[in-house]
């Protein structure tokens, strides 16, 4: 075989050869690094999307019950209510404080909110509401003043708070125990005096006023407080992150979604009594004598990432939304 007239590639040809590989490479590795960064941010916004539906959801729904007491509109607390409760200024039980509040860091300073652990963040608002789930059980017999309310199958504990209401009047007491009647569809609440935390002041729920009869409904009653804190956890680069928590009754706090880092809050004022608001206020701007004409809610809510990410104008940062909604009060 004659080799003579062979030849191979240069030096300089596989440099060449070597370079444009390299840049080849290069360019595919950075293609695919910018492929997972879009990546990364559109799940990040997906999931900013999601969080922010869930909170939005969560504070429409609770907006939209506020001052729900069954058929009894418009509760009138000093005339048509009894707080059946030891502790007649329990922050997180007695609904006569008042069924929707708006806090923030200097408003509640002398109030219980000023312990919540983890504590509120300095510049979002605390929203409180107190009132009932709409998923009542009716009374089967009138009730007596002995200790013990017959209602419908209801999904009940020992100790738990419940308000009872008739078309006329309402009162909260402690189910000191509860039983179960499966042979009858029915549950038995005792409201006993002596046991319970803080335990009720009388076997009647509401003395002096006779009875409830079987148009009288019972539901469990519920304060949720909902705040923006540090998270328990931290994001990849060991940042503190900030989450929104609910805390219900005299419970721990719990927390509901991260990423949510602010919550402001505008009040609807109805000045002329046609439920139409005429004007929207900050809460520490509205008297408390007018929170009872307060009939809608504008909510802000700022969502971000959990991560950094780089942006174009070579920023590395995370990502903000504020998401917006409005609620009207139907029990005003």
């Amino acid at each position: 075989m004659n080799y003579k007239n062979t030849r191979g590639f240069t030096l300089v040809e596989l440099m060449i050869a070597l370079l444009l590989g390299i840049i080849l490479t290069t360019g595919f590795i950075n293609l695919l690094t910018q492929n997972a960064a879009t990546n990364r941010f559109i799940q990040a916004n997906a999931g900013i999307q999601d969080n922010a539906r869930f909170v939005i959801d969560e504070l429409i729904s609770r907006t939209r019950m506020i001052g729900y007491v069954g058929c009894l509109a418009n509760l009138d607390f000093d005339a048509d209510f009894y707080y059946g409760l030891n502790d007649a200024n329990n922050f997180y039980l007695n609904p006569s404080l008042g069924v929707f509040d708006v806090y923030d860091s200097d408003s509640i300073v002398g109030t219980p909110l000023a312990n919540l652990n983890p504590a509120p963040i300095a510049d979002s608002d605390i929203l409180v509401f107190r009132g009932v789930n709409a998923n009542g059980a009716n009374i089967l017999t009138p009730q007596t003043n002995e200790s013990n309310i017959i209602v419908t199958s209801l999904d009940a504990s020992d100790d738990d708070i419940f308000l009872i209401s008739d078309c006329t009047r309402a009162a909260v007491f402690q189910a000191t125990s509860v039983t179960d009647d499966k042979d009858n569809g029915s549950t038995i609440l005792s409201h006993e005096v002596g046991s319970g935390s803080p335990g009720n002041k009388s076997t009647n729920v509401f003395p002096g006023s006779g009875q409830f009869m079987t148009e009288a409904t019972v539901y469990p009653f519920q304060t949720s407080v909902y705040y923006v804190a540090l998270s328990g956890w931290k994001n990849e680069e060991d940042e503190s992150v900030l989450a929104l928590y609910e805390k219900i009754n005299t419970e721990d706090p719990v927390e509901l979604v991260s990423g949510v880092s602010q919550i402001s809050v505008e009040l609807g004022v109805d000045d002329d009594n046609d439920q139409v608001p005429n004007r929207y206020v900050k809460r520490s701007d509205l008297p408390n004598d007018e929170m009872e004409n307060v009939v809608s809610v504008n909510y802000v809510v700022s969502v971000n990432s959990i991560e950094r990410h780089n942006f174009r104008d070579g920023n590395r940062d995370f990502i903000v939304r504020p998401f917006t909604a409005s609620a009207n009060i139907r029990n005003r």
